[in-house]
């Protein structure tokens, strides 16, 4: 749709003019004649996870790995029994029920945070620093932030993690009806010369 728009536009080449004009300050491709490129989107290799379980796992995986974590989740974070398999297991079909659960879990999320801040900045990719970016969560309807009611927020996050187990993957949009889980590979070719493949890219939304 913006390929038609741009193209019935009064400068329906201004992309490759602004493109011209960077490489001809730039001389990044000086000497170089020929380019072609190319995306493509490889699936994801594991399941993705909903928010509830990423951050299930994410607290057991702190646990597991951050010195001084097992005794702060033992006895300052209740949400639910973190030794039981899988989610934590409440009435799913009640409103009231899932909400005191995605409450608990962030203000554990808090809780861990804090008691490990000076720890937290050098967590392993998938730990729960990765696993909770920003604007995640959001205060629960009518909270004023005082009083530890939160939700999962009604967005998709800026880089959120979809799941623990393949942290790199993200929500990928190849087009605006092409939607999958997984990366972003991005391949140059150079005619006149070797051919050049650049590694996956994170997908981005």
């Amino acid at each position: 749709m913006w390929r038609k728009r741009l193209r019935t536009s009064a400068r329906p080449e201004r992309i490759f003019e602004a493109i011209r004009a960077v490489i001809a300050q730039t001389g990044v491709l000086k000497g170089k004649t020929r380019r072609a490129l190319d995306t493509v989107v490889l699936d994801n290799a594991v399941a993705t996870q909903d928010t509830v379980t990423q951050l299930v796992a994410a607290v057991r995986r702190v646990r597991r790995e951050v010195p001084a974590a097992a005794e702060i989740i033992a006895t300052r974070c209740h949400a639910h029994d973190r030794d039981t398999p899988g989610k934590p297991q409440i009435a799913w079909e009640d409103k009231a029920a899932r909400e005191a659960l995605v409450s608990a879990l962030v203000n554990d999320a808090h809780t861990i945070v804090e008691a490990l801040r000076d720890k937290a900045l050098n967590l392993q990719a998938g730990t729960l620093w990765r696993c909770w970016p920003a604007k995640t969560w959001s205060q629960a309807k009518g909270s004023d932030g005082t009083d530890g009611r939160w939700r999962i927020a009604r967005r998709v996050a800026h880089e959120r993690v979809i799941s623990t187990v393949g942290p790199q993957a993200r929500h990928v949009h190849k087009s605006v009806r092409q939607r999958q889980d997984g990366y972003k590979a991005h391949v140059a070719i150079e005619p006149d010369g070797p051919v050049h493949c650049r590694g996956a890219d994170r997908g981005m939304r």
